[in-house]
C-alpha cells in the first residue's frame, strides 16, 4: 500500500479493534479470561496482531516522509511535518488517558499505537535535524549496520532466537556482572559479525 492507503488503513484497522476492546468485550477478554484451549492461553499474541497491522499502516505512512521521492519537499519542511505528526500523536494519547483509556502494549490498543509513533516521530525528527547540520560528504556506513539493513527481518529473527537461547540456558537477572557482560559482547558478535560478512560479499537474506 502507498502511503495515503497505508494511513486509511491504518485507521480503520484500529478503529474497528479499538472497538472490539472497549465495547465488545475484547479488552476484559485479554486481560480477565482463564487460559483453558491454544487460543486463550495465546490471546493476548494472537488479537495484538490487529494493533500491529494497524502500527505497521501508519509507520509506512510516517516512513513516506523521508523517501527521496517525496515532490519537492525541502528537508526543513520533513522535519516540522516529523514534528507535526510526533505532537498530535503524543496530545491523543494524553487526550485517550484523560478519557480512562491508558496504554497497553499487551493488548496493543489505540493509545499504545499511537504512543509509539509519537516516540519514533520525534526521534526521527531530532535525527533529521541532526543530518542538516551533518557534514558532507557522509562516512561509509559500517558493515555491522550494513548487514542489519540489507536483511532487516533475517536479522531480527536470528537475534530473537539468540535471545531466547540466553534466557533457556541461564537466568539472566541472577548473573554477576562480568559474566553478563561477557554473554551480551558474545550475543551481540553473535548476530552481528555474521551479517557484517554478509554485507561485505554483496550478499542479502531475503524471501521476498
Amino acid at each position: 500500500l502507498g502511503p495515503s492507503a497505508s494511513f486509511f488503513a491504518g485507521t480503520a484497522t484500529m478503529v474497528a479493534y479499538q472497538l472490539y476492546l472497549s465495547l465488545w468485550g475484547g479488552a476484559d477478554f485479554i486481560l480477565h479470561a482463564p487460559r483453558v484451549d491454544l487460543f486463550s492461553a495465546n490471546r493476548e499474541g494472537v488479537l495484538s496482531c490487529a494493533g500491529f497491522l494497524g502500527l505497521h499502516w501508519f509507520a509506512v505512512a510516517l516512513g513516506s516522509l523521508l523517501t527521496p521521492g517525496s515532490g519537492h519537499r525541502t528537508a526543513s519542511r520533513t522535519v516540522q511535518l516529523l514534528l507535526l505528526a510526533a505532537a498530535a500523536s503524543g496530545s491523543a494519547v494524553a487526550l485517550l488517558g484523560a478519557g480512562g483509556m491508558w496504554v497497553s502494549r499487551r493488548m496493543c490498543n489505540m493509545p499504545y499505537v499511537l504512543f509509539i509513533i509519537s516516540i519514533n516521530a520525534w526521534v526521527l525528527a531530532l535525527l533529521a535535524m541532526v543530518d542538516l547540520f551533518a557534514g558532507r560528504p557522509r562516512p561509509s556506513m559500517s558493515l555491522a549496520l550494513g548487514g542489519v539493513q540489507d536483511s532487516m527481518l533475517v536479522v531480527f529473527l536470528i537475534a530473537n532466537l539468540l535471545t531466547g537461547a540466553v534466557n533457556v540456558s541461564m537466568q539472566p537477572l541472577m548473573v554477576p556482572f562480568g559474566p553478563a557482560l561477557l554473554a551480551m559482547a558474545v550475543y551481540c558478535l553473535g548476530w552481528s559479525v555474521p551479517f557484517a560478512l554478509l554485507h561485505s560479499r554483496g550478499m542479502v537474506l531475503k524471501f521476498w
